[in-house]
């Protein structure tokens, strides 16, 4: 059987700066904060083992994830 591989996992945030505090506080490292206008975000991954995650925020609410969806 094949084993499963996530490669990310994407969570949306209110501010990415508190998010970020709040990983490191813990102990999780962060890389550097990206802000991408093209598609309204502000992005960052952080080292949480096999799987990273990624925190995004929205800075333009024509960003397609703008609105939450199911």
């Amino acid at each position: 059987m094949k084993k499963c591989e996530i490669d990310h996992i994407g969570i949306k945030v209110s501010s990415i700066d508190n998010a970020v505090k709040a990983f490191e506080a813990i102990g999780i490292k962060c890389g550097k904060i990206e802000t991408y206008d093209e598609v309204g975000l502000k992005i960052v991954f952080s080292d949480t083992g096999e799987t990273k995650t990624e925190l995004l925020e929205v800075i333009n609410e024509s960003s397609p994830i703008a609105k939450d969806r199911l």
